[in-house]
């Protein structure tokens, strides 16, 4: 490869930042970076700072001195080649094998999407493709695939990352781009078994095509991943389970994710999500097509965000649409934490709800969430469902809405604080909802202000209502330079 190729593939892996060069070795500094490649014009060698002196980079071995990427089974040459050398380069081709290990201190670079690892029918059962084992491991850009349709089981995934006993700990695991296509399973599984801590794990954007059941799944420690777009998934786009047998998933991040359904779903209260993040979520169940096969458990999703035992989920842009039956949905039984905090910077909910045969659930965001905070919400609803039906403390900060005739923008909550708005449409604002409410700064044109609720503080808000402003059961409400149907009050306490 040439030098310039060689520096490409080295930042690919995110092993390291971006270059210097230097005419001679000797001009290198004293001390170097662990995060930056250096480049000896001289000799066309790249060298990195290992912490106490610089190491040489660039002598890769090209695993097409053993392997023959001929459509034969290769796993036994592949893997011997492995398990011998740590610097590794797999030129593009197509490499057919059963399953590979990673260990430790291995770095490979490829030719990006053209390298391709291909799984054998004849793997067997729930058998991954690409197991990372081992600490300290790097691997640039890849094309996995399966045989979705010829094997059996849920979890041929393409990369698999499992601490556990028999890997130990597992840190400093660094992958670029995955394009899965055709798998059984996952594209990237990533967990870690309770008492063995997986730490410093980065990924760069994961794409693909026709997966059985995950894009990711992160099931125990740490993941830090870029954008997720995988086009035809069997279950969810994102999948984040914490399990009572795994550590906890901790400081996970995403990038920009699209799809039809994402799920921070922890099994128990005793192994919750803690601190999960995106960047952005845009959901639609147009965003998905289907997959050749039937997931076997045959769960249908019907929701757009999944939560459940999540201690914080913070996402800087959501956008759900026309899911069968909710945008966001908690999942809560006896005994759990359902979704702690929920923060949202900016959030767009555009509600159809196709076909919503679950009478119970006729809502955009549905559940007892202990608090969602959003600072800019905007709401669009096309038939007669609530927009937050059960859900707890809710702060919104600047918010549009357009309610459909009979839809409910509030219901049955509690503790609702949110200002800075436009509300327009035939619909209900507030209606059946619990402990002290506050609605500040807004224009609001409706059927209905407030009906059976608690004490509402209504502040500098001009209301029109169709039907009528109040049917609270004689709760009192107070209002706060507020215009009511043409009439202005300035200091009043209305029953």
């Amino acid at each position: 490869m040439a030098l310039e190729q060689r520096i490409k593939e080295l930042e690919r892996t995110k092993c390291c930042g971006k270059p210097r060069f230097y005419d001679e070795f000797t001009d290198f500094p004293t001390t170097g970076d662990t995060n930056t490649l250096y480049v000896d014009r001289s000799t066309s060698s790249i060298y990195t700072w290992n912490g106490s002196e610089y190491v040489i980079a660039n002598k890769f071995v090209n695993i097409r001195s053993a392997a023959k990427a001929d459509g034969t089974d290769e796993t036994t040459t592949i893997q011997t080649f492995i398990n011998t050398h740590r610097n590794i380069y797999i030129p593009a081709g197509e490499y057919k094998v059963t399953s590979l290990n990673i260990p430790t201190n291995t770095q490979i670079i490829t030719d990006g999407f053209d390298t391709k690892i291909i799984q054998l029918n004849t793997a067997g059962v729930d058998v991954r493709l690409i197991n990372i084992v081992g600490s300290n491991v790097s691997i640039g850009d890849i094309y996995v695939e399966g045989d979705i349709n010829n094997q059996d089981g849920e979890q041929h995934h393409g990369v698999f990352i499992m601490a556990s006993s028999t890997t130990g700990p597992l840190t400093n695991i660094k992958l670029g781009n995955i394009y899965g296509k055709n798998l059984r399973g996952d594209i990237l599984y990533v967990g870690a078994v309770l008492g063995y801590k997986l730490t410093s794990v980065t990924c760069g954007n994961i794409l693909g095509e026709n997966i059985l059941r995950n894009g990711v799944s992160v099931t125990g420690g740490e993941l830090n991943c870029g954008d997720v777009f995988v086009n035809s998934v069997g279950f969810l786009t994102v999948d984040v389970e914490g399990e009572p047998t795994n550590e906890p998933t901790y400081n996970v991040y995403f990038g920009n994710v699209k799809g039809k359904a994402v799920g921070c779903i922890a099994t128990s209260a005793s192994s919750p999500n803690i601190n999960i993040n995106f960047k952005s979520l845009d959901l639609d169940p147009d965003h998905i097509q289907n997959i050749s096969a039937s997931y076997p458990p045959g769960n249908t999703i019907v929701d757009g965000l999944i939560t459940r035992n999540t201690k914080s989920l913070t996402i800087d842009y959501f956008k759900s649409k026309n899911h069968e039956r909710c945008e966001i949905f908690e999942m809560f039984n006896s005994g759990e934490l359902g979704c702690e905090m929920l923060n949202i910077k900016y959030c767009e909910l555009i509600g159809l709800v196709t076909s919503n045969t679950d009478a119970t659930y006729p809502a955009l965001v549905n559940g007892a969430l202990g608090a969602i905070i959003i600072d800019n919400l905007s709401v669009i609803t096309f038939k007669d469902i609530r927009v937050f039906n059960v859900v707890n403390n809710i702060s919104i900060k600047n918010f549009n809405a357009s309610l459909f005739l009979n839809s409910d923008l509030f219901r049955s909550c509690t503790n609702v604080n949110v200002g800075n708005g436009n509300i327009t449409g035939n619909g209900r604002v507030f209606v059946a909802n619990q402990g002290f409410g506050k609605l500040v700064n807004t224009n609001i044109i409706c059927s209905v202000l407030a009906s059976f609720c608690q004490p509402i503080i209504f502040e500098n808000t001009s209301c029109t209502a169709s039907s009528f402003l109040f049917n609270t059961d004689n709760k009192k409400h107070f209002l706060i330079n507020c215009n009511l149907n043409s009439v202005q009050y300035d200091i009043v306490v209305n029953s």
